[in-house]
């Protein structure tokens, strides 16, 4: 497809600079060593974006799950919303909170840095201490890292919610689906942060999350023994998000109102409308381009429509400077000649074929003269004629005077002996042919 490389391209300006990704994994792992240290932590579980490799752009922050061992906290994880479940949601925000302070700064002691760098929020504690020191200059600032305490109920997490008690959730799963789906299909992560891009362009404010959600639920897979192109996948997401009900999924504020009750559905439906017109718009006309060069010129450059709906990160036309052989005039004319040559010289003057397609005549092998010049074996003994025929036969045989061709039992010359091709002939040599009928060499390159 002419908009592959494009794709690639956009890809590539949407990514995150490689130096601070390197920097907030680096922080992560710092974080990882530091929270397992606490006595009562059986787990650190890296999630969001960077975990899931759908980050773009700056990286904003760093997601954490700090899962705390049950045993040692039996009133973590109440359900319901009464004050007892409210109360431990709030105690275990803060005991992490505390503990997090303690590993990070032991000689400050937790007091010394609660209110400047750290923030209670409604589910996570956000750390946004820099380490820069006399760097500070040099290197740019780590992002944020936000903390999630949690204790482990199954298959899934229990966290808390403050003013509320705790909630079920599953982030785990969520990372497992996306690696399944990319391992499925090349492009997953990829759209996925194509679809985040356009959600920024048209100023959504969608959470990070909820984008992975729908991609992952109005995204369908390749079908079986289907190549997917990765502008076949948007175009699909865009038509399915728009229209769930058609593949029986949920709605838009159903699937996301729990994950982000702050997106405004009405502006995100237009937007989708838009959105999937011109990629629909794109495709068709990527189909034409590539099977119908002779109305390229009636349609747009596909990768107009990609850049009006993905912005101006995406590249702009690429113009080629050849066009396919099958769009060049002289080629047509070319073919056109190739097939008429064929189509006489494959014939003798009798009308009988002398290609593959000879043995289906009377003359053929399977004829009943089995395909011998001169009537082979079968032919009447007292037929002087060679080329004579059986009396009622109905054949038209080609009759010649005395000391023609036909006398001395052979077809002519020009029947039997088709035009002898020169040893590497092809296009080139017939565009590049002298004008004089002279034997040539095979043009040749290199």
């Amino acid at each position: 497809m002419e908009s592959d490389d494009g794709f690639e391209s956009f890809s590539e300006a949407i990514k995150s600079e490689p130096f601070l990704v390197l920097l907030a994994k680096w922080r992560q792992d710092v974080f990882i060593r530091k929270l397992k240290k606490l006595p009562d932590v059986v787990d650190v579980i890296p999630s969001g974006s960077l975990a899931r490799g759908t980050h773009i752009g700056s990286v904003h922050d760093v997601d954490l799950i700090v899962v705390f061992d049950p045993s040692m906290h039996p009133d973590y994880g109440i359900k319901g919303r009464s004050k007892e479940a409210t109360d431990s949601a709030q105690a275990a925000i803060t005991h992490l909170e505390n503990g997090l302070l303690e590993q990070l700064h032991p000689w400050r002691g937790a007091a010394g840095g609660l209110l400047k760098e750290t923030e209670q929020r409604t589910h996570v504690v956000t750390y946004g201490g820099d380490w820069a020191g006399p760097f500070k200059d040099i290197i740019p600032s780590a992002p944020p890292v936000d903390v999630l305490p949690a204790v482990r109920e199954g298959s899934h997490l229990l966290i808390p919610e403050r003013g509320t008690g705790w909630i079920e959730t599953d982030p785990e799963r969520l990372m497992r689906q996306v690696e399944e789906r990319q391992r499925q299909w090349k492009y997953f992560k990829q759209v996925t942060c194509m679809v985040k891009a356009w959600a920024r362009l048209n100023h959504l404010k969608i959470r990070n999350l909820a984008i992975d959600v729908m991609v992952l639920t109005y995204l369908p897979p390749p079908r079986l023994f289907e190549t997917l192109s990765c502008g076949e996948g948007v175009t699909r997401f865009f038509e399915t998000a728009l229209d769930p009900e058609k593949k029986h999924l949920k709605g838009l504020s159903e699937l996301c109102s729990g994950i982000d009750p702050h997106i405004n559905f009405g502006k995100l439906k237009s937007e989708l409308k838009e959105a999937a017109s011109l990629a629909r718009t794109a495709m068709k006309a990527e189909h034409i381009r590539e099977h119908y060069p002779e109305l390229a010129s009636k349609v747009p450059y596909p990768d107009e429509l990609w850049r009006k709906l993905f912005g101006k990160q995406y590249p702009r036309t690429r113009k080629r400077f050849l066009r396919d052989l099958t769009a060049e005039p002289w080629f047509r004319e070319y073919k056109v000649k190739l097939e008429a040559t064929v189509e006489i010289g494959d014939f003798d003057a009798s009308g009988a074929s002398d290609g593959p397609d000879a043995s289906d005549g009377p003359d053929g092998p399977d004829g009943p003269d089995g395909g011998w010049p001169d009537g082979g074996p079968n032919r009447d003994p007292d037929d002087p004629s060679p080329g004579g025929s059986e009396p009622g036969d109905g054949r038209p045989r080609p009759s010649g005077g005395s000391g023609g061709p036909h006398d001395s039992g052979h077809p002519p010359e020009s029947a039997t002996e088709p035009e002898l091709t020169e040893p590497g002939a092809n296009l080139w040599t017939e565009v590049f042919r002298p004008a004089a009928a002279t034997p040539s060499v095979p043009l040749t390159f290199g």
